[in-house]
């Protein structure tokens, strides 16, 4: 089943820097992962620019996909294969992991996929002791057996309407007192553009 994930913004990293020309939709960036068989996925990433009259620069780009480890120099040439993979341990520097990372891996996107290859391609669940801390993939694994369950049934699974989710965007922010986050971010969780 094809997942996709859109977040907020990493203030601290790369958001829209006019003065450098660059004019990125804030809190759009994301993933989407499309199961090829049982054991492979392909996974898109993506980011947006505000004006379609104005793309990203190709140097911008090249920093963006630099910074998560996708960047020319992190292929395999020829191919959308990354140099850091499984084989040969993501080319960990455990020098940097001592002193500056906790994984000793360049890229953001390499240190997930070193986390989500290396349990293999097929986990055996009935080992696994969920917590607190793991909601949302407790909360996943319910929709994909709810959706599992509907078309059993013969009905469509949930989300398969875009109408149900298209104007749903994601907003990262602090708030104080009793207010609900539906309230208080009710103005900011709808597509304005």
């Amino acid at each position: 089943m094809p997942n996709q994930q859109m977040r907020g913004a990493f203030e601290s990293w790369f958001t829209h820097k006019d003065d450098k020309g660059v004019h990125r939709v804030e809190k759009s960036d994301g993933h989407i992962w499309v199961p090829i068989d049982d054991e492979h996925t392909l996974v898109y990433n993506w980011t947006c620019g505000r004006d379609q009259s104005m793309p990203l620069p190709p140097d911008f780009i090249e920093e963006w996909e630099t910074h998560a480890g996708r960047g020319k120099d992190d292929l395999i040439p020829g191919t959308y294969r990354l140099k850091r993979n499984l084989r040969n341990d993501y080319l960990i520097d455990r020098a940097v992991q001592k002193t500056n990372t906790f994984t000793g891996i360049r890229g953001i996107n390499t240190q997930d996929f070193a986390l989500q290859e290396g349990m293999g391609p097929v986990v055996d669940r009935s080992k696994e002791h969920l917590g607190t801390s793991d909601k949302a993939i407790i909360t996943m694994r319910r929709l994909l057996l709810q959706a599992i369950c509907a078309i059993e049934r013969g009905a469509a699974p949930p989300g398969i309407d875009p109408q149900s989710h298209c104007n749903i965007r994601p907003y990262d922010a602090v708030i104080t007192g009793e207010t609900p986050w539906q309230e208080a971010f009710a103005s900011e969780l709808v597509a304005k553009w």
